[in-house]
Order: structure tokens, then sequence, then C-alpha cells
């Protein structure tokens, strides 16, 4: 290819232009590393409402294996259900602490449902729940199994 003298000119500036950006780049990093964040505050904020949540939900899973426990007692039978079954939520007459029980639902998630609820009426099929903001198909692929509509 041919270029004409004023062509490799601009050619050369653009070459030089560009390393120079980059060795001033580079070291702008050297000399000047960036700080780190600090994230202990968030991650304080987080694991106190985490622990929150887990203390309710164990609360929550001990009135349930009362419930279940009383009824093997009068029957005499040494089973117990298993600690990771639940029965399945109705979302329609769920609180709250029932609905954050849910796989990847949260205090706001669970407002949500509630508020829907509450301006829409009860939900008629499982599936409706994908209505709600941030419930797609993958989140109702996790509930499916642990909700029902009554």
């Amino acid at each position: 290819m041919y270029f004409t003298p004023s062509q490799k000119k601009a050619l050369l500036f653009v070459i030089v232009f560009f390393a120079a950006a980059i060795a001033f780049r580079v070291s702008q990093q050297l000399l000047h590393p960036p700080r780190e964040y600090d994230f202990s505050p968030f991650e304080k904020k987080f694991y106190t409402r985490l622990d929150s949540i887990r203390k309710q939900t164990q609360r929550d899973s001990a009135s349930i294996g009362e419930m279940n426990a009383q009824p093997s007692r009068q029957s005499g039978s040494a089973t117990q259900a298993s600690p990771s079954f639940q029965k399945p939520v109705n979302i329609n007459t769920a609180t709250m602490n029932e609905l954050i029980t849910l796989p990847r639902i949260g205090p706001k998630m669970a407002q949500r449902i509630i508020d829907y609820r509450r301006e829409h009426g009860p939900f008629l099929t499982k599936k409706d729940i994908i209505k709600i903001k941030g419930i797609g198909p993958k989140t109702y692929e996790h509930l499916k199994h642990r909700i029902r509509v009554e």
C-alpha cells in the first residue's frame, strides 16, 4: 500500500499519541494505585440482616416442628418429618414471614406479593405469581413446588 507523505505523518502522529497515552496510564497506575474499597459497613449490615432472617426462620421452623411432632406423639410413631420438608405455602394467605421462607423471596419480594394480593385480589393459579415484578420463569421454577393456591 502506498501512503502520501501527509498520510504517513498523520499515521505516525496517531501511533505516537496512543503510545504516549498508554505510557501515561501505566505510569499513573504504578505511581498511584487505586485504593481498595472498604465493604465492612455493608458486610456488617448484611450479616446483621442475615442473622435476623435466620433466627426468624428457625423460630418458624420450630413452631412447624412442634405442630408436626404433636400428631406423631399421639400415633406413637418414632419417625419425624425431615427438617428440609415444608408444606407448600398458600400464596393467597401467607404472611410476610411465611413468604420469606420460600427460595429467592426476600422481604421486599414478599411485600410485593402482599401488595399485589391487596390490589388485584387472590392468585388464581400458581403461575400468576409471575405477574409480580422480579419473579420470572426461572424463579417460578424454583417456587412452583413450594407454593399452592386455594
